[in-house]
């Protein structure tokens, strides 16, 4: 418990995000992992994208699918996703 809170203080996890009417809890998962890793790593955090891994790793749509999938398209592209405020969610599945 004290990690967690070590980790929330610190900055390393972002704000809560909202996947409204899209079953794409894979990608968010996925993406509040890679926040983490990353603010550990670089000393920095920021909202990455959830909607760039629903477009673009093979997955394109709001009816749930694989964190794996997701993960390889995020591998494959050196872990570079943009942020979320460059490519915002649409919730929409489109």
């Amino acid at each position: 418990m004290i990690g967690l809170i070590k980790t929330r203080v610190s900055g390393a996890v972002t704000h809560v995000k909202n996947q409204q009417h899209c079953g794409s809890c894979y990608v968010f998962c996925m993406v509040g992992a890679l926040e983490k890793t990353y603010a550990e790593i670089y000393k920095e955090s920021g909202p990455l994208s959830p909607q760039q891994l629903i477009d673009c790793s093979g997955q394109d749509d709001c009816d749930g699918r694989s964190s794996i999938v997701s993960f390889y398209y995020v591998e494959r592209n050196l872990y570079r996703l943009n942020l979320e405020k460059d490519y915002p969610s649409t919730s929409d599945g489109k």
